[in-house]
């Protein structure tokens, strides 16, 4: 009699199990998604932050049931823009900034069940542009080009457009920065959408990379850039007494002296420092190899003609950075005379 009531209690209880699975998985995908619950679709969003005029490909994943076997429904904007069994992706093309795509998919396993999930895609932009601290001289045209351990400076413009053609401030955003793969922490958050460090001394690229989202969650856009560091170098001019410094004109390879003076000045370029006479650079000048010391300052040496002699003369430079030791260039030009 005992043995008979265990069975029974058994098989109640096997009765009861049943009976509440289904409510159980019916509370997992309702509206909201509660703690240890699993969400029965997931978005697969390429690339992650579109941007205008780009193709875009968006899938789902299921870890509860199966998509293969399941018709599914997509739609865009209220289109349905397709529609079959199995049919897990989409593929379309974005338009311009300002453009607003709201995104619906909803599926029916073979066994009946039906469930939905909505995304909202608003292309945006985000540029990022940089400068260093390195030296070049007056009317340079050119970029401050970076050399290792110079100081980068970074400034992300973002280009979010709402639906109304309204431009949304790029101070009111969230910006995660991040250098050579590192988060940068302390230069991240509401409103950081600039930042400067020293470079690496070991990397031959410094790679910046951030995601910045607006405030309201309605825009998102990723961007990176890449740096190549170069050697610092050395470039001569004829500091003329009447005409002062030729910047238009370097002198390469060799020169003729005209007259029995010339006054010759050696221009770091990129080297760490604002100006030519203030970071701290060693000049070490070498006249057919002995060494020479300059009568004025550091970065200029005059040069003389004695006793109407003729030839020509090597000269040659190196300059180092006293503080920062992968910034050096040596340069060396021939004067006849």
């Amino acid at each position: 009699m005992g043995r008979v009531n265990f069975l029974k209690i058994i098989s109640v209880l096997a009765t009861l199990s049943v009976a509440i699975i289904p409510s159980m998985l019916n509370a997992q995908f309702s509206s909201g998604v509660g703690q240890g619950q699993v969400e029965s679709l997931l978005f697969n969003i390429f690339p992650q932050s579109p941007g205008p005029n780009t193709d875009v490909s968006v899938g789902i994943q299921s870890f509860i049931y199966d998509l293969n076997s399941s018709n599914i429904k997509w739609s865009v904007n209220g289109e349905v823009v397709k529609e079959g069994v199995g049919e897990k992706s989409i593929s379309f093309s974005t338009g311009n900034l300002g453009e607003v795509y709201n995104i619906s998919v909803s599926a029916r396993t073979s066994s009946g069940v039906l469930f939905s999930k909505q995304t909202t895609i608003r292309p945006a932009i985000v540029d990022i542009i940089w400068e260093t601290d390195g030296y070049v001289p007056p009317f340079y045209k050119g970029k401050r080009l970076y050399s290792p351990e110079s100081k980068i400076t970074v400034v992300a413009i973002t280009n979010f457009i709402d639906s109304n053609g309204v431009a949304v401030s790029r101070d009111n955003a969230v910006y995660n920065w991040s250098n050579n793969k590192d988060p940068l922490v302390r230069f991240s958050g509401f409103g950081k959408k600039s930042l400067s460090v020293t470079g690496s001394l070991f990397e031959n690229t410094e790679k910046f990379s951030l995601t910045v989202n607006s405030s309201d969650g309605g825009f998102s856009a990723k961007g990176d850039i890449a740096i190549p560091a170069i050697s610092p170098g050395i470039v001569f001019y004829e500091n003329n007494p009447l005409y002062g410094i030729l910047y238009n004109s370097a002198i390469t390879g060799g020169v003729n002296m005209r007259g029995d003076e010339m006054a010759v000045l050696a221009v770091p370029y990129f080297f760490s420092g604002t100006s030519r006479n203030n970071f701290g650079l060693n000049f070490n000048w070498l006249m057919n190899g002995r060494e020479v010391r300059p009568t004025e300052a550091s970065d200029q040496i005059t040069l003389r003609r004695e006793g109407g002699a003729s030839g020509r003369a090597n000269l040659s430079l190196t300059v180092r950075n006293k503080d920062k030791i992968l910034q050096a260039s040596t340069a060396q030009i021939s004067i006849s005379f």
